[in-house]
This record gives C-alpha cells, structure tokens and sequence, in this order.
C-alpha cells in the first residue's frame, strides 16, 4: 500500500498503484477516498485540473499534494466546472495566473495575540470548451473566503487581462466614475426621484437589483434601499447589500446600474480553498 504522496506521484507518472485513501482506476482521473470527490484530473494536453471545492481537513491535504506534484495545474472548483461538463479532460487551458497568497492577521481566542497568516486565493484562468471560453476567478470585492465565479465569456478571449476586459459593459467607458458590486457596476447621475417609477411589486424581493437582470450572475440577491426606473434601465440609491460582498454605500445620488457581459455564470456549491 503506497503512501498519499506516492499515490499523487505513480498518478502523475501514468503508473498503477494507491494509498488507502487516494486512488486511480485509469490515467485520468484520481479520486480522494471514494468516487464522490475528484482530486484531479488530467487533460489531453498533459496539463492537470486540480478540484477547488473544500470537503474535509483530510482531503485538503490531498488537494495539497496534487497542487504540489501535479504541475502544471489550475486549480477549478468541480461544483461551478460540473455545470458546463462532467467530461474534465477535455477542457482546454488558455491562460491562467498564479494564486494570490495575501498576508493576514487574527486574533488567537485564547491569547489575544496577533497571528501573521496567509490567505490563499485561486488564480484566475481562461479555459475553453467545446469553442466557447471561460474565466475563473475570485472577485477582489468578496469578502472572506468568498467570491469565486465561474463565467462563460460572449466572445473569445486568449489571456486573463483579455477576459476581465470582455466583462465590462460595453456601454461604459472605464475611465467613467463608478463603483462595482459583483457583476453589477454604478454609475453616479443627476436624476431626481420624480424622474423615476417605482417598481411594481412583481417580486417579493423588488429590490433586489438582479431580479431585473435575469441573465446576471447566478441570481443571488444584490439588495438596494432604494431602486426605481425609466422603463429601460434601472437605477439605485442608498446602500448594496449582498452576502458575499462588502456593503456598498450609494448615498442619496441615484445610480445606474450596468451588468457584465457574462453569457452565463456558475458558482461554486461549497467552500473553496
């Protein structure tokens, strides 16, 4: 019976063999204690998909070993990857950049002493499937450990920088004040309440701006204080709530709202390391 770090290693040479809790069946895919979770998986090109998604302190560490001895890899968590295909291998990288490891500090619970940790972030990356391409990435704007998404990009895009600035809305120009929440971007402007309508309450959550955006992100609730419109397009004031995101705070001037360009999006179904 082979060690963890072994089991990664015969994996990565193409060689049979398995530990107790790591294990092959073909030169593709390598599991973590049973068919439920994907460790990785190796791609036509030689390169390997490692799975992002958290499950437990025990297959963490093997993640570990297959980000240290499987090179080279981007790392995708599977639950977000599994809604455009079950079939890893033949996913194609483009591009990617290398993970972000960002001092922190806590508070030991017990000491009250400052502890220097590093926060480890996945690296974005362009991937391509089947001719349609992809961007990984976490969103700088989450809080915590959150803000990983997964999007299918409206045009081709062959490198990271390249993908980011296929997202920004057309219709802005960068250099335009505004202010970013996800996959929404604000624009200040000079509109009274009077030029607006109230929304009709279509929905039990009418503020919640991506109700009007049914093709933005995956739908979860980007919560305004105030939101009316023009019969076209939307606008905001007060504050932007959402819980993977710090709050944003409008004021009392009305926003418009623009989305990304993303075609679809897919978040991931669990923690992501």
């Amino acid at each position: 019976m082979l060690s963890n770090e072994d089991a990664v290693k015969v994996f990565r040479d193409g060689r049979r063999g398995n530990s107790k809790n790591i294990f092959h069946e073909n030169s593709r895919t390598l599991y973590s204690y049973g068919y439920h979770f994907i460790l990785a998986v190796r791609l036509n090109t030689g390169e390997y998909l490692i799975n992002g998604d958290t499950y437990s302190s025990s297959t963490s560490r093997h993640t570990s070993l297959c980000i240290r001895y499987l090179q080279p890899n981007v790392i995708i968590p599977f639950s977000a990857l599994d809604q455009v295909t079950r079939d890893h291998h033949l996913i194609e990288i483009v591009d990617r950049e290398s993970d972000k490891y960002i001092p922190r500090t806590r508070k030991d619970p017990e000491t009250g002493e400052l502890i220097e940790y590093e926060e480890h972030r996945l690296g974005a990356a362009v991937i391509k499937f089947e001719n349609k391409y992809y961007l990984s990435s976490i969103d700088d704007g989450a809080k915590g450990q959150g803000g990983y998404f997964l999007v299918e990009l409206p045009e081709n895009a062959q490198t990271v920088e390249n993908a980011f600035d296929i997202l920004f809305p057309k219709e802005l120009n960068e250099n335009q004040p505004h202010t970013r929440q996800g996959e929404f971007f604000f624009v200040p402007t000079d509109m009274k309440t009077t030029d607006l309508l109230p929304m009709e309450p279509r929905f039990e959550d009418k503020n919640n701006i991506a109700r009007y955006f049914p093709n933005a992100g995956t739908g979860h609730a980007h919560m305004a204080t105030e939101i009316r419109h023009t019969g076209e397009d939307i606008y905001v004031r007060g504050t932007i709530r959402h819980t993977e995101h710090k709050m944003l705070k409008l004021g009392k001037i009305w926003h418009r709202v623009y989305v990304n360009r993303a075609v679809r999006s897919f978040s991931a179904g669990g923690n992501v390391d």
